[in-house]
Order: structure tokens, then C-alpha cells, then sequence
């Protein structure tokens, strides 16, 4: 009956210790992320974009033509509204086909990176 009870007390110790380790791992990857979308939102539009392609961003054709004058503006000012979950990937918003498309392209990255908001 008493080897019962410990094995009892040890399963109940071992349920409640669980949650307790694994507490500092989420608030360490909440910490991460939020340091991640500070860095993304502290960078200008040539930074913006050289991480991005890092991140494995494919520039649609006329992007990639034009990327001081498209590339560079368009990341810079959709990353905000796509970090903050204003803008996401369900559905088409420009009747330019390589806009969207390279819209959803960088959503996808961020999140792949897991820093959009309510992402």
C-alpha cells in the first residue's frame, strides 16, 4: 500500500512539474519573437529587403527589376500592417498580379518566422 502511494505522489509530482519547466521555454520564444518584429520594424527599406531575401523571399519579375523603385518601398511599408495582422493572405487586394503576389510571399516568411500578430 505504501509503495502505491509513493508511486502515486511521484505521478502527481511529475504531472505538476511539467507545466512549470516548460513555462521558460514559452516565455523565452515570446521574448525571441518580440525582439525579432522589434529588429524587422527597426530596419530601413535596403535592410528590410536583404533580410527578407535571406529569409528566402522570391522578388515576382518586375519587383526584381525594379528594386529600389518597387521592392524596397513595398516591404518597407506593408511589413508594419503585416506584423500587426492588418493585412493577411486571404485574398488578392491589387489587380497587379505580381503585387499579390508578392504580398503573400512576404507574409508567408513572417509567417514562417512566427512573428505576425494573431498569426
Amino acid at each position: 500500500m505504501l509503495c502505491k502511494m509513493k508511486k502515486l505522489l511521484l505521478l502527481i509530482f511529475a504531472l505538476l512539474l511539467i507545466p512549470v519547466l516548460s513555462f521558460p521555454a514559452a516565455t523565452h520564444h515570446a521574448e525571441t519573437t518580440a525582439l525579432l518584429r522589434e529588429k524587422i520594424l527597426g530596419m530601413n527599406p535596403p535592410e528590410l529587403l536583404s533580410f527578407l531575401l535571406e529569409e528566402g523571399l522570391v522578388l515576382p519579375e518586375d519587383f526584381d527589376v525594379h528594386i529600389t523603385e518597387m521592392s524596397e518601398p513595398f516591404v518597407y511599408n506593408k511589413t508594419p500592417l503585416i506584423l500587426e495582422g492588418v493585412i493577411d493572405d486571404s485574398h488578392r487586394r491589387y489587380s497587379y498580379e505580381p503585387t499579390n503576389q508578392m504580398l503573400f510571399r512576404i507574409y508567408a516568411i513572417y509567417e514562417k518566422l512566427g512573428v505576425i500578430e494573431n498569426g
